[in-house]
């Protein structure tokens, strides 16, 4: 076994494993996996069954707007004010670190992470906001559709937006370690 890596050297398991994010083709399937789900599937219901209650009869759309509600009542118990309190401290916490550890540090991992995990945030506050408007009244089925049509619009906004950013910022990455790369 003289020539096998393993048999003739210690080897760390970062050397075996890659540990880049930006070039790895695993995060950008994540990426668009989470991106995907958050915009088809809003309050636990997907997007095309919106669509399809639109020509069913009104006892049928009325049926899913109750299982709506029941959705963004689940959702908004879910946020008590102690539960506010403590993730917007470890929130912040979690930003905090993957920024210093990530941009002060160049840790790619935690770079791709925060550019993840930011954006998902604005559309969990989003969604939010929407359970909370969906829970306070009893909307009619056309009010409903139109309103998780324009969180969803926001939602698929902020996805692009975010993508882009992640593409640029990753490809500048690569790009500067390549030519540092270079350099040496």
């Amino acid at each position: 076994m003289k020539g096998s890596v393993y048999a003739s050297e210690n080897v760390l398991i970062f050397e075996v494993l890659e540990f880049t994010s930006f070039f790895s083709f695993w995060y950008w399937v994540l990426v668009m996996l989470v991106w995907g789900i958050s915009a088809q599937i809003i309050l636990s219901v997907p997007f095309h069954t919106l669509q399809q209650a639109k020509s069913q009869s009104q006892e049928q759309q009325n049926e899913l707007v109750m299982s709506l509600q029941l959705h963004a009542r689940r959702t908004v118990a879910a946020y008590t004010p102690n539960m506010s309190l403590f993730l917007s401290i470890t929130g912040g916490f979690l930003f905090g670190f993957c920024g210093f550890i990530g941009f002060y540090f160049n840790s790619e991992p935690l770079q791709a992470l925060l550019l993840l995990i930011v954006p998902l945030t604005l559309v969990a506050y989003l969604r939010l906001r929407l359970a909370r408007s969906i829970c306070d009244a009893v909307p009619a089925f056309d009010v409903v559709y139109r309103t998780l049509w324009w969180h969803r619009f926001w939602t698929i906004l902020i996805a692009g937006l975010s993508i882009f950013l992640m593409a640029f910022w990753g490809l500048a990455y690569n790009i500067n370690n390549l030519v540092l790369d270079l350099l040496r």
